[in-house]
């Protein structure tokens, strides 16, 4: 045993930390570790101060996901809240140069140790480092290797025009039963009826995605993915969620991919045909058009500015449930457009709000122009600012800091202090100056705004009714906080008032 285990605590604080990169027993590998480490915690008579895990993770510079419970980690052992981090292997904590640089920092810092299964590595002690940074360069090049044979493999088998990665929706996989080695990728015949009526409904009926997605859930059909909507499911970090079903974005994905024509892809490019396709070439580049460009008879909606055809598309709520209300209006069609819930168009008609957009519109008009007639209503937008004093002295801080930033940055490049000691420093002076950048800047008051309070309420309403839709659209976004409209039942005739129509959160107050 090292001589320098005597600095350890008598009762030394312990993270415990489990990882795994594809867990093919449910969560298995990570318990049995954390099993061993309470064990070893437990002979040893530590007190253990966290556990952490992530399953089905991967460690490395490549990976696509970020890790839930490793940024807990480092946040502990910043706080200086334990004396030993436990691993079962070095590689369980990273395979990334950059995080163990920054790891190794943060452990010698707060003069910790490291855990490998029942051995203790000092991170002070340079012997015990070497061999430490002698296990991660292993780690590193394998998670390269890996990687550099993975990129081989999909490669070789874009250009044979093998099948690889998740299956299609209208397809099944066909395998050796003695080997497990696939054979063949062929269409599956009740989901191509499926998918036939799919293509049918859109490009025939010219139905609008949304409402074909309603169908497919109003019909009970799975999901790609094998859910209903409605039904409970566990992510992959454990937390609970509720299948949305089929969406215009699944119906999309589903015609957007090219094994329906038979062809493997590589990065977006063209390989190889492999398997028999469902979709003729020209078959498929027609449904490309027909889902990127919708119809003239079909229901629109306004997803940008530069295209809105309504004041608060996509502006206002719904106030049973919080969701963006969009514009629908169906063209060729006698019905007046009308404000409708994002939920609706997915079939949840229940508790939630379709309102007619003339009506909704005039009031916010009738709104805008009874709050920007009120002399004082430009102070809602500076109230709270800094002091002319306080911006003078929040500019002198960040003179300070960047000063103390550059010292740094000089003592690195004397060699007074390593890359991976002022990873820490460097952080924490950046985030300060960004947060005394944002209290020397003064409240300023966008033109829009000054332009519309005019003073009167028949100037105020000259401005309003001047602006084009995108300016008065980019106003009630600047002078508003919220517009929930509010469920009114069946009111007959009788002409609703502003409270009951609607509720504005305006900014400032």
């Amino acid at each position: 045993m090292p001589s320098s285990l005597a600095r350890l605590p008598a009762q030394a604080r312990v993270i415990l930390y489990a990882r795994v990169s594809k867990d093919q027993h449910e969560g298995r590998s990570v318990a049995q570790q954390l099993k061993i480490g309470r064990r070893v915690a437990d002979d040893r008579d530590w007190e253990v101060v966290g556990e952490f895990s992530d399953n089905d993770r991967s460690a490395s510079q490549y990976a696509k996901g970020a890790r839930e419970d490793w940024p807990k980690v480092e946040a502990l052992i910043q706080e200086g809240g334990a004396d030993v981090l436990w691993l079962w292997e070095l590689s369980r904590g990273t395979r990334d140069r950059v995080v163990w640089a920054h790891l190794v920092a943060a452990c010698q810092e707060h003069r910790m140790w490291i855990g490998l299964d029942e051995d203790l590595w000092d991170t002070t002690n340079p012997d015990h480092m070497k061999y430490l940074d002698s296990l991660m360069v292993d780690a590193i090049h394998e998670a390269g290797k890996t990687r550099k044979r993975i990129h081989r493999d999909q490669m070789d088998a874009a250009e044979a025009g093998r099948p690889h990665g998740k299956l299609h929706f209208a397809y099944r996989r066909e395998y050796d039963p003695d080997t497990g080695r696939l054979l063949r990728q062929v269409p599956d015949e009740e989901k191509v009826k499926l998918l036939m009526e799919i293509r049918r409904r859109l490009r025939e009926e010219r139905h609008h995605p949304i409402k074909v997605a309603e169908w497919l859930n109003s019909e009970g059909v799975p999901t790609p993915r094998g859910r209903r909507r409605g039904e409970r499911y566990t992510r992959r970090n454990g937390t609970q969620a509720v299948a949305q079903g089929w969406t215009m974005e699944t119906i999309r994905q589903i015609f957007a991919s090219t094994s329906l024509i038979g062809v493997r892809s590589h990065k977006g490019e063209r390989k190889a045909r492999g398997w028999e396709g469902i979709l003729t070439e020209a078959e498929w580049e027609e449904m490309q058009q027909i889902l990127s460009f919708p119809g003239p008879e079909w229901p629109r909606t306004a997803p940008r500015d530069g295209s809105a055809r309504a004041l608060l598309s996509a502006i206002a709520t719904c106030d049973p449930c919080g969701s963006t209300m969009y514009l629908q209006c169906w063209e060729g069609s006698s019905r007046s457009p009308y404000y409708r819930c994002s939920r609706m168009f997915y079939g949840e008609t229940q508790g939630h709000v379709c309102r007619a957009i003339s009506r909704l519109d005039a009031q916010m008009r009738e709104a805008v122009i009874e709050r920007f007639a009120d002399p004082d209503v430009l102070s809602a937008f500076t109230a709270g600012g800094p002091s002319s004093e306080e911006i003078e002295s929040a500019v002198a801080t960040v003179e300070s800091l960047r000063s103390e930033l550059e010292e740094l940055y000089a003592e690195v490049e004397a060699g007074e202090t390593s890359r991976a000691m002022a990873k820490a420093d460097e952080r924490r002076l950046k985030a300060q100056i960004a947060e005394w950048q944002r209290r020397a800047r003064p409240v300023l008051v966008d033109p829009l705004v000054e332009e519309l309070a005019a003073g009167s309420v028949d100037a105020v309403a000259a401005v309003w009714d001047g602006w084009s839709l995108e300016q008065q659209r980019a106003a009630v976004r600047l002078v508003t906080e919220e517009v929930r409209i509010l469920r009114v039942g069946n009111v007959g005739r009788r002409k609703l008032s502003l409270e009951e129509s609607m509720r504005i959160v305006w900014a400032g107050e």
